[in-house]
């Protein structure tokens, strides 16, 4: 399972091979306000040596019997075997169906959503290199962490924690309280987890549950409230992923998605990367992964969940609802 996943990871982001040409083109399009649409490209993915390691897993866990863990093995197996579909059909219709099954929209969130999507949005006016990489490069240096930093503009978020490597996004200005909250997130919300997972006895805790990459990107948004940087202008972004995503499996095409942003004054640059980010794994003319609603659903399970049970959570890509089995298997003094 370990090695199936590290095949996956690399290809779930569903990053378009001409993702920055295309976000040029859109830029300048919307701008002049013609309605363009994406027309992005994916490269085939090799998933060969993933499904091979998946096919003995699946055959190993049938000897598992009365093992406590069982259950928790099969659903990470069957989200895992969801996971290699869902990337096998990137840039295709048929990805829209796949996305939806693992990640659906959770009722009862909407009004928290449209709640936070109408809380004002801070002003860029004044905005400047707020160093995330220094930022980064600082908690980890504190925490002595065995990651390193890679500044690139090979991706469309701030950052993106990797097995042993933070990337930073080395072409976007951002506020000094931006660039410590972005790290306060991947240091304390990804990379802390993922030392922590590679010091227990079970491999599980680095390959993750099912959900468990859903709800450690909720425990990033917890650490960043701990640390007093989950904001309004943050929780407005969270919810418009979430709204945006809803909307998209809904029906919603991408032009009538950035139309919306645009009428909510959201900045053209803005509502693109937004749009991108949930359409991503769409060709342009169908839905997409729309995997950034994760984030306000594994927040909202990550902050009902007992302080102990917590604890398990921080200690790899463990979900809400698998930690009370993993409780009894966790190495908190090498922590």
């Amino acid at each position: 399972m370990l090695r199936a996943y590290r095949a996956l990871a690399p290809l779930l982001a569903c990053s378009p091979v001409n993702a920055a040409e295309e976000h040029h083109r859109l830029t300048e399009a919307w701008k002049r306000g013609a309605h363009a649409k994406p027309a992005w490209q994916y490269a085939p993915p090799n998933v060969a040596n993933g499904r091979r390691a998946l096919v003995r897993a699946e055959r190993a866990a049938l000897s598992l019997g009365t093992h406590p863990l069982r259950a928790c093995y099969e659903a990470r197996l069957a989200e895992l075997s969801t996971e290699f579909t869902l990337v096998e059909h990137a840039g295709t219709p048929e990805l829209a169906p796949i996305a939806a099954r693992r990640f659906p929209i959770t009722t009862g969130l909407e009004a928290t959503a449209l709640r936070w999507a109408s809380l004002p949005s801070a002003s860029d006016a004044g905005e400047s290199d707020g160093s995330i990489a220094a930022q980064v490069r600082q908690l980890i240096g504190r925490l002595r962490l065995p990651f390193r930093v890679e500044e690139t503009t090979r991706i469309s978020a701030l950052a993106a924690t990797g097995e042993d490597v933070i990337y930073v996004a080395s072409h976007r200005l951002v506020s000094k309280h931006v660039a410590k909250r972005t790290a306060v997130h991947e240091v304390y919300g990804h990379a802390l987890p993922r030392t922590l997972a590679a010091r227990q006895a079970l491999a599980i805790f680095r390959f993750g549950t099912a959900q468990g990459h859903d709800d450690q990107e909720g425990y990033a948004l917890a650490c960043e409230e701990e640390h007093g940087l989950f904001d309004d202008d943050r929780k407005r972004e969270i919810a418009m992923r979430w709204l945006v995503a809803r909307d998209m499996q809904q029906g919603a095409s991408f032009v009538s998605v950035m139309k919306s942003l645009v009428a909510r004054a959201i900045p053209v640059e803005r509502a693109l990367r937004l749009s991108s980010r949930v359409f991503r794994g769409s060709g342009g003319e169908s839905p997409g992964a729309g995997r950034e609603s994760s984030y306000l659903e594994g927040y909202r399970r990550v902050v009902r969940t007992a302080p102990t049970l917590r604890r398990v959570i921080a200690r790899g890509q463990v979900a809400c609802a698998w930690a009370s089995a993993l409780a009894p298997f966790v190495n908190y003094i090498d922590s």
